[in-house]
């Protein structure tokens, strides 16, 4: 594009305000193409001429029209000030993009061996403000975006064809794109065999059955595995849900999945934690962990929680499909307030296989003797000697003229 002079800019704190009355607008495109002829056009009052600016430059029109050939692409701001015998004054501005003809359009991205009677998705890029025209196998396409959508037919060959276009016109050259149609797509494979559970740690081999010349995409929630053969090998590192799929796969594409939902547990290790106390009114929930195994209490209660109240030993037992594992825990519950202060007014050892009892100020109206298990070894009142069968924990057991106590005794003699 030629500007006709070049002169500076006029410096705007020289130029002094319009004359009044004077029209405050130029008009003209705001877009156009190279090789295109733009005119800029406005009103001039009596007695003043036009100043025209193309970025800055003055053009060589003074009168109330301006025609520019577009030569180079780009941003270009229109600038009109009027001449008067006031000065120079400052009217309007208007800015135009001028495109190039569209480059050519990028790759076309999407599957290039599809199966009969399938549709696809198929993908290029194009510049700001184009879009496309796509043909397939020379049919025109009714999407212009840049994403075309194409149910093929029979089998064979399909070129897919896509142009960058423009107000400024169409590009020079399409990007292509051939597409091998096959037969179509394969059966799924055959249920899955293997173990639906399993443990940390171990190995398991899952296997199918797919047609003749098939292979085998394995996936492992959603992650595709290495092999493309009809077994797969995994070695679980972890415990949770996973669900293994595999498709049946030949040059025309694969099959829809076949699934199967397997379980991962963790050998059971139970840890109800310390021995411990509580106050009368407050309770404390017991936690087995080990979510998705079976449950069993000394209580009864087959839920991995419970909620306790009263003084007791609790035991669990947990079992899933890698094995089980039992706990216990002693609470305490204090039940009046004159406990705080004779709490430990309650004198149990042993010597040997001999169980000592004190109760300092208390009469003892019932004590029982019972192992781990739960079974009863002794029960009856008044005694503060007793003869313990042999090593082993026991559960002691006293009530009170004033209070009732719990202990976990351990007896181990050489």
């Amino acid at each position: 594009m030629t500007f006709s002079l070049d002169m500076d800019f006029p410096s705007t704190d020289t130029i002094p305000p319009p004359p009044p009355n004077l029209p405050d607008s130029l008009s003209g495109p705001s877009e156009g193409c190279l090789g295109d002829t733009a005119i800029y056009t406005t009103d001039i009052p009596l007695g003043c001429s036009a100043e025209w600016y193309i970025n800055n430059t003055i053009q060589g029109s003074d009168s109330g029209s301006m025609q520019v050939i577009w030569t180079d692409d780009g941003f270009y701001t229109i600038s009109l000030y009027f001449n008067c015998n006031s000065g120079v004054s400052f009217v309007d501005s208007l800015e135009t993009t001028v495109y190039d003809t569209p480059l050519n359009p990028g790759n076309i991205d999407g599957d290039n061996a599809v199966c009969e009677f399938t549709t696809h998705t198929y993908t290029t890029s194009v510049g700001l403000n184009e879009s496309c025209e796509w043909y397939v196998a020379g049919e025109l396409q009714s999407s212009a975006d840049t994403f075309m959508v194409y149910s093929f037919g029979d089998a064979g060959d399909y070129l897919i064809e896509v142009w960058a276009v423009s107000n400024c016109g169409i590009s020079n050259q399409s990007s292509f794109l051939m597409v091998h149609t096959a037969g179509l797509a394969p059966d799924p494979p055959a249920p899955i065999e293997g173990p639906d559970e399993s443990c940390v740690g171990f190995t398991e081999t899952y296997t199918t059955v797919v047609g003749p010349d098939e292979d085998c995409q394995w996936k492992v929630d959603n992650v595709i595995q290495a092999t493309s053969e009809p077994f797969l090998e995994l070695n679980w590192s972890s415990n949770g849900e996973y669900e293994i799929e595999v498709r049946a796969v030949t040059d025309c594409g694969s099959s829809n999945p076949t699934s199967m939902q397997v379980v991962v547990y963790e050998t059971p290790l139970v840890d109800l934690g310390n021995d411990t106390t509580i106050y009368q009114g407050q309770s404390l929930i017991l936690d087995a962990g080990n979510t998705g195994s079976q449950y069993f209490w000394s209580t009864g209660e087959t839920t991995q929680t419970i909620l306790v109240t009263v003084s007791d030993i609790y035991s669990v037992e947990v079992t899933n499909f890698c094995g089980d594992d039992t706990d216990s825990i002693l609470v305490d519950v204090i039940t009046a307030i004159h406990q705080l202060k004779e709490k430990n007014e309650l004198i149990a050892f042993t010597r040997e296989n001999l169980l000592f009892v004190e109760t300092p100020n208390q009469i003892i109206e019932e004590m029982q003797i019972s192992k781990l298990s739960g079974k009863v070894i002794y029960k009856g009142s008044g005694m503060r000697q007793t003869r313990l069968p042999g090593n082993g924990i026991y559960i002691l057991k006293i009530s009170t003229n004033k209070t009732t106590f719990t202990r976990k005794l351990l007896v181990l003699n050489n």
